[in-house]
This record gives structure tokens, C-alpha cells and sequence, in this order.
């Protein structure tokens, strides 16, 4: 696939208008190219800032008959406005990008000013594992690590025992279990993030959900994030949606901690599994 392809591709995978296969070949592409990544990633926290700031707004049913009246009477031998027919047919959620197209130029007009905004706001990887933390369901139910590492195995998603279940020896000597960490184990679950495969191991800790997130051969710039050394362990951290979220490496893999619990619970489980 060439980059003026992907340019396309990258717009329809933005709003889900990509079947699997294009799908397929966009990820492909992007896995390949870190200019086309980037150019994803940035069109993917544009559309994250637009939900946050725009107002949705529907509109009147007299400007939405009046466009396609024009279209209907364009000559048929086009087929460009055919599409765009039938586009407006059957798509009526895009009617509100009609309605706020001079919203719209005053803020790409500002595109520059959120860009130097956007430094400071989490990655869009971190957002969207807070977002899938939030919202999605326990798909494997279990509180036997053996089980969980097992479904995910099967799974194409191997993640260690000593990941799931980590040596609590330095929180309590002699001890080794996720009990004494405070933490029961509730299950798992799989989903996608930014095009990688990414898994959830979902825990109970005093009350609170939290998820030890682990992500496929994503990109992220961590050094943009807060440093903490805990235990000469480097890790990251950040907030958002009032969310704690502590970050590492380990190869391709990202690894992040995430719940509405102090980031110290957070950091100490974090560093048994890097023991």
C-alpha cells in the first residue's frame, strides 16, 4: 500500500468505515510506516478533541431535503454525487458536520493552538485504555490466575503467571498472593486499541476496579509522561478521567496499571510484577 492510499484509508478507519480487510492492509501499512502512524494517531486525538468540545446539533430537515434535492437533479452520469447521495441517505449522523461546518473552520483555524494544548494532554494510547478500562465488560470470569494466563494464551495474548498473580514476598515476607496486595482477581477481557491487540487482566482492589492493561506493539512516547523510580524500577505515570494509570515497557509490549485508586497501590503492585 502506497502513502496516498493510507492517506484515505486513515480517514474511513477514524469513523469505523473500513471493512476488515482494507482494515487489514491499513494496520499492515501503519506497523510499516511512522508517517503515516503519526498522521493516525493525530487525526485520532483530533476526533477524541472534537467529541470533548463540539456540541452535537441536528439539522433542520429543510436544509437536509433541500441538499439532496440539488443532488437528485445533478445529471446522473455522475457518479461522484450519486455516492454523495446516497451517502446523505443513509448516514444521517453525519448531518450535524453540515450544520457546524463555520464551527468546524474556526477550529481548524486553531488547530495550532490546540497542538501546543495537546503537549500537555495524556497520549492517545493512554486514553483510550482508560476509556476500554471504563467501559468494557469481564469477557473470561475466574479468580484462578492459572485460568486467566491459559485464556489468554489461547488467545494469541501469553501473558506470564508471576503477571498476573505477582510475588507479594517484599509487601509481606514469606508470603506470595494477591490477597495480601489487596487485590481479587476478577477475570479478563480482550479488545482493540489503536489497531493492536490488547489484553486486560481485571482486578477488585478495596471497592475499586482496577485493570493491569498490556498493549501489542504500540507506539507511545513515554518520556512525555511523569517519571517515577520506585524501587530503582522506572515507571510512568499520568492521570486521566480521574484515573491513575502507571506505565511501562517490557519489549514491544506496553504494560499500564489503571484505576481510581492511589497511584502508590498502583505503583506497588506495578513493581511486584517487574520483581
Amino acid at each position: 500500500m502506497k502513502c496516498e492510499e493510507a492517506e484515505v484509508l486513515v480517514s474511513l478507519s477514524i469513523d469505523g468505515e473500513l471493512d476488515a480487510l482494507s482494515r487489514k492492509r491499513l494496520n499492515e501499512h501503519l506497523d510499516a510506516c511512522p508517517e503515516c502512524r503519526r498522521q493516525h494517531e493525530y487525526e485520532d486525538r483530533f476526533r477524541i478533541m472534537l467529541a470533548e468540545r463540539v456540541r452535537r446539533v441536528r439539522a433542520p430537515e429543510r436544509l437536509k431535503s433541500r441538499i439532496r434535492t440539488a443532488i437528485r437533479e445533478t445529471p446522473a452520469s455522475s457518479s461522484r454525487w450519486q455516492r454523495i447521495a446516497w451517502f446523505i441517505d443513509r448516514r444521517p449522523r453525519y448531518w450535524a458536520a453540515v450544520a457546524m461546518a463555520a464551527m468546524l473552520l474556526a477550529v481548524v483555524s486553531g488547530a495550532a493552538l490546540w497542538e501546543k494544548e495537546n503537549l500537555s494532554s495524556p497520549p492517545v494510547l493512554v486514553m483510550e485504555m482508560v476509556t476500554h478500562h471504563e467501559n468494557c465488560k469481564v469477557e473470561f470470569v475466574t479468580s484462578e490466575p492459572e485460568q486467566v494466563s491459559g485464556w489468554l494464551k489461547t488467545r494469541g495474548l501469553p501473558v506470564a503467571f508471576d503477571m498476573i498473580e505477582p510475588d507479594a514476598s517484599s509487601v509481606l515476607p514469606g508470603v506470595s498472593s494477591l490477597r495480601k496486595l489487596d487485590y481479587d482477581l476478577l477475570g479478563a477481557h480482550l479488545c482493540q486499541i489503536l489497531h493492536h491487540e490488547a489484553g486486560y487482566v481485571r482486578y477488585d482492589h478495596r471497592g475499586a476496579s482496577v485493570s493491569l492493561c498490556f498493549v501489542e506493539n504500540a507506539v507511545i512516547d513515554l518520556d512525555r509522561l511523569d517519571r517515577v523510580e520506585h524501587d530503582r524500577t522506572r515507571f510512568y505515570t499520568v492521570n486521566f478521567e480521574d484515573n491513575h494509570v502507571v506505565l511501562w515497557q517490557d519489549g514491544p509490549r506496553i504494560y499500564a496499571m489503571i484505576g481510581r485508586v492511589p497511584q502508590s497501590d498502583l505503583l506497588a503492585f506495578a513493581h511486584e510484577t517487574r520483581r
